[in-house]
């Protein structure tokens, strides 16, 4: 259940587009405020890469894993799990915890038709300190979007989002933005298990 609310979690932050550009606000004569939708269908910009937030290119590659890899040479390596597949061509797998990044306790991989599209890795808020990490993370790429305890950078092609959850854990999610919104206008909004 869980892997299933966090792959819910990711396909969003991947691929919804800002609501506010596709509302009109108006009044009417009696002074109700109406709230009407500009675009019935996607917009023309968001059909496009989305425009880079960061200077220089995201990088693609963390902790021995590539966007892009090929899901039968990770079954092939024995390097996870798989947690089920759906029946828009997405695959879920689980790290064996001898694959996960230092002091990571859980990683999880979304494969789409065969190849790597999103991974997330989890840290127990005692292994990473949650303004380091964004400010580590900042110092590389440029200042993020920020969301109460949820930062994100995009290079119009790559997505990374850090995220802190209630109980401090963090998550550090990398995912291909374009692989991740042609899979989402299949009909997946997660992997059906």
């Amino acid at each position: 259940m869980r892997q299933l609310i966090t792959a819910i979690s990711l396909i969003c932050v991947f691929t919804i587009s800002d609501v506010s550009a596709q509302m009109k606000q108006w009044t009417d004569e009696n002074g109700i405020l109406h709230f009407e939708n500009k675009s019935p269908t996607v917009p023309e910009r968001l059909a496009q890469h989305p425009t880079a937030q960061v200077n220089k290119r995201l990088e693609r590659t963390y902790a021995g894993f590539t966007l892009g890899d090929d899901a039968s040479a990770f079954r092939a390596a024995r390097r996870g799990f798989s947690s089920g597949a759906d029946k828009h061509g997405g695959e879920i797998f689980l790290f064996y915890p001898k694959f996960l990044p230092s002091r990571a306790t859980k990683g999880t991989a979304l494969f789409i038709d065969g190849r790597l599209a999103l991974m997330e890795f989890v840290y127990r808020d005692y292994a990473l300190d949650w303004d380091s990490t964004v400010k580590n993370t900042a110092a590389k790429y440029g200042e993020p979007r920020r969301v109460v305890d949820k930062a994100s950078w995009t290079d119009g092609e790559t997505g990374l989002v850090l995220k802190k959850d209630y109980s401090g854990n963090i998550s550090a999610s990398i995912g291909d933005r374009g692989v991740m919104s042609k899979y989402s206008e299949r009909g997946a909004s997660a992997p059906g298990f």
